[in-house]
């Protein structure tokens, strides 16, 4: 069940990402917020997000979608985005003299990055059982047959 609600939750912050993404490149008052918005960037992290909420979605509800291969790359793929996230805002935000913001929102953006690995633990994990799926009883009882002789 709880999986079932992470997985929810995700599919609605993954709509709301799309559309604040058309409404940021397609409206000239949203553009004003974000003037710096690199939309062939925004497309590959939406393209890339849907991917993972595929492979999300092949956990949840235990469907062999793709093989183990494609989702170690994905793996991958994700740990270097979250581990890039993360070093982008400690060099924007903590760095005394470069943070837009004033010193009380450090707090916050600490936060912010502690809630955002937490949050991302258990997609991480989902990928990882992906990955490396166990091996079956039948499996193993085939790898130790011995080959028919002729």
């Amino acid at each position: 069940m709880r999986w079932k609600l992470y997985f929810s939750i995700n599919v609605l912050l993954f709509i709301f990402g799309i559309v604040s993404l058309i409404l940021l490149n397609t409206n000239l008052y949203f553009k004003q917020f974000n003037p710096s918005s690199n939309l062939l960037l925004d497309i590959i992290v939406s393209i890339f997000s849907l991917i993972t909420l595929v492979g999300l979605f092949s956990f949840v509800f235990k469907k062999d979608i793709l093989k183990p291969d494609f989702w170690k790359v994905i793996l991958v793929i994700e740990i270097l985005y979250l581990a890039y996230g993360i070093i982008s805002d400690i060099v924007t935000y903590l760095i005394p003299g470069h943070s837009p913001l004033p010193q009380a929102s450090i707090t916050v953006v600490v936060s912010t990055i502690f809630i955002g690995i937490i949050w991302y633990i258990p997609l991480i994990y989902a990928l990882f059982k992906l990955s490396f799926p166990p091996k079956l009883p039948q499996d193993n009882a085939a790898e130790k047959l011995p080959e028919n002789k002729k």
